[in-house]
């Protein structure tokens, strides 16, 4: 309770650093980033084991392997509730479910976000478009991946998890 609690203190204060930078809006590309084979294989090798990453890992059911999660995991069912791309990532991402967190500092995510420091000049690296499965990785809270509800700071939009967004993100790359 008391990280649930701390988490969300951290995400206030995470975006309202990032009120004037520009966040996510819409979920990474949907595809099989550890490519089609590597994924059928996966399933292949433990399909139970594929289903419950799919439907518990909000990495592997957003980035990794997200159409064929979608394909396979989509008839699945937690808690009397089948598990289609938007409801698996909503339950994922609601309030203490541990999946809403930079895995870098919050300075290295300010420097990402700002693109400032390492992110300066030439290189164009952003929370969006083709970096969107590093941001989502490394800064996911602060590049506002987590704005499901509006549990969080109002001046960051809230990032629409459908699957027709996810789709059409891929052709933003």
């Amino acid at each position: 309770m008391r990280f649930v609690l701390i988490a969300s203190i951290i995400a206030v204060s995470y975006v309202s650093m990032y009120e004037a930078q520009v966040v996510a809006t819409g979920p990474p590309c949907c595809r099989n980033l550890l490519g089609q084979q590597s994924c059928n294989f996966l399933h292949k090798t433990n399909a139970i084991k594929f289903i419950n990453r799919c439907n518990y890992e909000v990495d592997f059911r957003v980035i990794q392997c997200c159409q064929l999660c979608d394909v396979i995991a989509s008839n699945s069912v937690v808690n009397g509730v089948p598990q289609s791309y938007e409801n698996a990532v909503q339950r994922m991402f609601s309030e203490g479910s541990g999946q809403c967190f930079d895995r870098m500092s919050s300075t290295y995510c300010l420097n990402f976000v700002q693109r400032t420091g390492p992110w300066q000049g030439a290189n164009q690296w952003s929370c969006a478009a083709q970096h969107a499965p590093l941001a989502f990785r490394i800064c996911r809270l602060s590049c506002g991946y987590c704005s499901i509800t509006n549990t969080t700071a109002p001046s960051v939009p809230l990032t629409s998890y459908t699957q027709t967004n996810a789709y059409a993100s891929c052709s933003l790359n």
